[in-house]
Order: C-alpha cells, then sequence, then structure tokens
C-alpha cells in the first residue's frame, strides 16, 4: 500500500502539480507574466516542478510519504510567496545584462499603472488613426484578462484628431502609448498632475 501511496504522490510531484501551483503564486504576484497555453508557461510548470520534486525527494528522506508531500507544498508555497519577486527580479537582472530591453513587467499594466497624484486622458485610435473613444482613466482590467479593458470617464476635449495627441508628444507632456497589435488598436495617455 505504502508503494501505491510512493508512486502516486511521486507521480503528481513529479508530473508539475506543484510546480502549477507555484506558477499561481508567481502569476498572481505579477513575477510572472505568460499567456495562458503558450510554451513558456509550459516551461515555467517543469521548471517549477522539478524544484518541487527535489525538494520533496530531499524532505523524504528525513520525513514519511505523506508528511513530505504536505510539507513540500507548504515549503515551496511559502518559498515562492515570500521569495519569489525576489527570485525572479534576480532572474530579470541578470536576463537584461544581455540585453536591456526584456521586462518583467507586464506592458498593460505599465500603461494602465498612473499615481494617485496624476489623471490621465486617454485616446483610443484604430490603426487607420480614426477616434475610437476617449476619456479619463477611471480604471482596467489585470492582463491576466484575455481583452484589455478600461472605464473611462466622458470629458469634453475640443480636439479628438490623433495631431492633438503627437502635439502633447512633440511638446514634451508626460504621455505613455500602447499599441495592441492584434486588434489593432492605439492607446495613448495623456498625463496631467492631479
Amino acid at each position: 500500500m505504502e508503494k501505491l501511496i510512493l508512486t502516486i504522490i511521486t507521480a503528481f510531484v513529479s508530473a508539475g502539480g506543484l510546480g502549477y501551483l507555484n506558477y499561481q503564486i508567481l502569476e498572481a504576484q505579477g513575477s510572472l507574466n505568460i499567456e495562458d497555453g503558450s510554451k513558456s508557461q509550459t516551461m515555467w510548470i517543469g521548471i517549477l516542478g522539478m524544484v518541487n520534486f527535489g525538494l520533496f525527494l530531499l524532505i523524504s528522506k528525513y520525513e514519511p510519504l505523506i508528511t513530505s508531500f504536505f510539507l513540500t507544498m507548504v515549503v515551496s508555497a511559502l518559498m515562492f510567496f515570500i521569495f519569489g519577486r525576489k527570485i525572479f527580479e534576480l532572474y530579470w537582472r541578470f536576463i537584461n545584462i544581455k540585453s536591456s530591453t526584456v521586462s518583467d513587467e507586464d506592458p498593460w499594466e505599465k500603461f494602465t499603472k498612473f499615481k494617485k497624484s496624476e489623471e490621465a486622458l486617454i485616446f483610443i485610435f484604430d490603426f487607420e488613426d480614426k477616434l475610437i473613444e476617449q476619456g479619463w482613466f477611471v480604471s482596467a482590467n489585470d492582463s491576466r484578462s484575455k481583452t484589455n479593458g478600461l472605464m473611462l470617464e466622458p470629458c469634453n476635449f475640443e480636439d479628438k484628431s490623433i495631431e492633438s495627441v503627437y502635439d502633447y508628444i512633440a511638446n514634451k507632456q508626460l504621455t505613455r502609448t500602447y499599441v495592441d497589435i492584434n486588434r489593432k488598436v492605439k492607446y495613448f495617455a495623456v498625463i496631467f498632475d492631479a
């Protein structure tokens, strides 16, 4: 019976069951921002699963199997919850030694992150430079959602052309741009001090 339990627990741990748990913790922290179902997601779940399997093998030398399994779950979850962000900061620092264009921050979340002392006027244009919507930024959904959504408060902005947005950029007003290539939409944020 104990051999069957060992086989089941070992199969679960080595198949990445606990790696998936740690992946979810890291994604919720914002340490990992990877599209669901991608090869990168599979790779990271595999790597995290191997870390957990090694931890399980280490603990199982000193504790009974069931205890080892639960200790592995608790220790690895706490380890990634407490140190996950720091581990990935070091990882991205190492990656950026070779390339300064790689970031662990999701572009959508970076675009929609404003200080409390800032107000943002958002313009949304299609690729033909036709205005889709404009308004004051209220909130946005997180990047783990499949769609990028914004809540805007209406505003009376006279000039609704893309040239007016380019004028802000030329006049060195604080601006941000997010381009959604899949939906063929450009988002511009003109940021003002509140």
